[in-house]
């Protein structure tokens, strides 16, 4: 399979709010301006439907030239369309009444980021939380749609956590959420990956068990979604990673996922007695 396909170039988010956004376009300027340096934009009424934001800071050489990557903000007067959430809904474990709470969500606005998918991933996500934060300073959603991880996300929750000196400097909640599936028939096996590294061009996590708790495999693969969004696809083939003891050394293989979406992960292996293998 083409890694490809599940790369995302221009990593949309959605911002999601019981009332209307006022599309202020001074103040969103100076937010980005704040997080991620020299910015400016054309000028625009703060009722248009859409905003682009050049970041001159973040320069994107090209073949024939140099350009800089950009944000863009989209407003739409069309309410979100509930099915976009569904699997969003099954998989968010951070925020609290999350479908109650998404229900008197009717006003959405979308972000993405532009030219800017062959910059370092590090540098990706920067730009994206810094625009994610610009939006939460000016426009205070309620809820944030990230589909490259599918989860909702607490806009306040988020803001306070991505504003930490640590994240700051290299984010990393939200741009990866581990997911929980129970194989049927099996008797209590289970598979847990990681989902939202491939969008980023790096490589997922996934692992099957049994009779482990579910909350510390949970920990363990963000853990490690961290350490690889920190130093890059740097566990190959063969490598072991420690397990839930010191004493744990897991196998690692690149092996086609058992869920969706279809993508090649690095699954590991906890050994007997704990290991499966679904048919």
């Amino acid at each position: 399979m083409d890694d490809n396909a599940i790369f995302s170039p221009a990593y949309p988010l959605q911002f999601l709010s019981r009332d209307p956004f006022r599309f202020d376009v001074l103040g969103l300027n100076d937010a980005l301006g704040r997080r991620l340096g020299s910015v400016d934009s054309p000028a625009a009424a703060d009722e248009e439907k859409a905003h682009l934001f050049f970041l001159r800071d973040f320069p994107v050489e090209l073949q024939d030239a140099t350009v800089c990557a950009q944000l863009a903000f989209l407003h739409t007067d069309d309410p979100a369309d509930p099915a976009s959430f569904e699997d969003a809904l099954k998989q968010s474990w951070d925020t609290d009444d999350t479908a109650a709470r998404l229900e008197t969500c009717n006003y959405s606005l979308g972000m993405i980021n532009l030219m800017s998918s062959t910059l370092p991933q590090k540098d990706r996500r920067r730009i994206i939380a810094g625009g994610l934060l610009a939006a939460l300073d000016i426009m205070q959603p309620d809820l944030i749609h990230w589909p490259q991880t599918q989860q909702l996300v607490d806009a306040e929750k988020a803001a306070a956590i991505l504003a930490e000196p640590e994240q700051s400097a290299n984010p990393v909640y939200g741009f990866s959420n581990v997911r929980l599936f129970n194989l049927e028939g099996t008797g209590g096996e289970m598979v847990m990956d990681t989902l939202g590294l491939g969008a980023l061009g790096l490589t997922d996590l996934q692992m099957s068990f049994r009779g482990l708790e579910p909350a510390a495999v949970a920990g363990l693969l963000q853990s490690l979604a961290g350490y690889l969004l920190e130093n890059g696809d740097v566990i190959d083939n063969g490598h072991t990673v420690q397990g839930l003891t010191p004493d744990d050394r897991w196998l690692c293989m690149h092996e086609m996922a058992l869920v969706e979406p279809q993508r090649v992960v690095l699954d590991i292996d906890p050994g007997a007695p704990f290991a499966v293998r679904p048919d």
